[in-house]
């Protein structure tokens, strides 16, 4: 005997796949795509990237609830309690630590090129941020993680700037317009400057402290 839910459930399929091709159908034969929207959006403010333009210009509240989602996973992380110890008990060895000073200002350097050129050019926040939570992944792995971190207040602010710089560049009459996120032509390159490095740093300092698996942890001044 034939389930009729499942007669309901191929029916609906039906009709639906029916739909979808007629929407396919009814297409343009020629789409000239967004492109010309996107380079002339951009073109006010300058040489600015069109990846850049389309998330910054067109895709202002994906960006910042991306922000929301990455500060929430942290609230939540951390609601568990403070991080675990280091994998190794042991301290780095001499080639471990002359590679971290080769590498890690190299990556620092590298995490503000990022950001900086994702205003002409391949780059971003996200990238950048990722660089800088890398150099937090490295710290962790090579028991680096003994340096003292700044106060949990300051980790807690860096990582929720990025959404605070979001929303005040909206919030600010003469960047705001008439729409929130929405920008004058001549404030567009300062735009993404301010929303940029902001976003780049909670980025950073979010992945690394969700790499640690928990909130920092307390260091006691141990007496010899």
């Amino acid at each position: 005997m034939i389930d009729p839910y499942r007669i309901v459930l191929l029916s609906l399929l039906l009709v639906l796949m029916a739909i979808l091709i007629r929407g396919v159908m009814d297409l343009a034969p020629i789409a000239t795509g967004l492109g010309p929207m996107v380079f002339a959006a951009k073109e006010p403010g300058g040489e600015i990237s069109p990846v850049t333009a389309v998330l910054l210009l067109f895709r202002d509240y994906d960006t910042l609830l991306e922000l929301a989602v990455l500060l929430l996973a942290l609230i939540g992380v951390w609601s568990f309690g403070e991080a675990p110890p280091p994998p190794s008990p042991s301290p780095p060895g001499p080639i471990l630590l002359d590679f971290l000073r080769l590498v890690l200002p190299l990556m620092a350097l590298a995490f503000f090129y990022l950001v900086w050129a994702g205003g002409s050019a391949a780059g971003g926040a996200f990238q950048g941020g990722a660089m800088l939570g890398t150099i937090g992944a490295l710290f962790r792995l090579s028991n680096l993680s003994e340096i003292p971190l700044p106060p949990e207040i300051w980790l807690r602010l860096a990582a929720a700037l990025g959404i605070a710089i979001f929303l005040t560049v909206a919030m600010i009459p003469l960047v705001g317009g008439d729409l929130l996120l929405a920008v004058s032509p001549q404030w567009m390159k300062t735009k993404i400057l301010w929303l940029e490095f902001p976003a780049a740093l909670s980025i950073g300092v979010i992945l690394a402290a969700l790499f640690a698996g928990g909130r920092p942890r307390k260091h006691t001044n141990k007496q010899p």
